[in-house]
């Protein structure tokens, strides 16, 4: 019996490839340049190291920290480890969150 599954080999992309994707989400006007959000080199580097290579995951921690982000400002680690599966104290966390402290998550 033949099986209709295809079988796709993603291959994980190099830095270049992720800065350009991150560069095109926040200054195109169907990705969020609207909001106009900058991201630091070291927020940029935490999104690098969380991703992984998958374009899909750094798009993902890059949503998620732009939906806690004010539109004018920079999106920064303290921001990205509220919004990434990076441990910091998952305790103090959850309560900051639960209060909607989100600065001090």
């Amino acid at each position: 019996m033949l099986s209709r599954a295809r079988v796709y080999v993603l291959k994980s992309l190099d830095e270049t490839a992720l800065r350009k994707l991150v560069h095109r989400a926040l200054t195109e006007e169907r990705g969020l340049g609207k909001r106009n959000l900058t991201l630091s080199d070291e927020g940029f580097q935490m999104l690098l190291s969380a991703a992984d290579g998958d374009g899909r995951r750094l798009l993902n921690l890059l949503e998620n920290a732009s939906d806690l982000a004010e539109d004018n400002s920079e999106i920064g680690v303290d921001l990205l480890q509220v919004c990434s599966v990076i441990p910091v104290d998952v305790s103090t966390r959850g309560r900051s969150l639960l209060r909607s402290d989100f600065r001090a998550a």
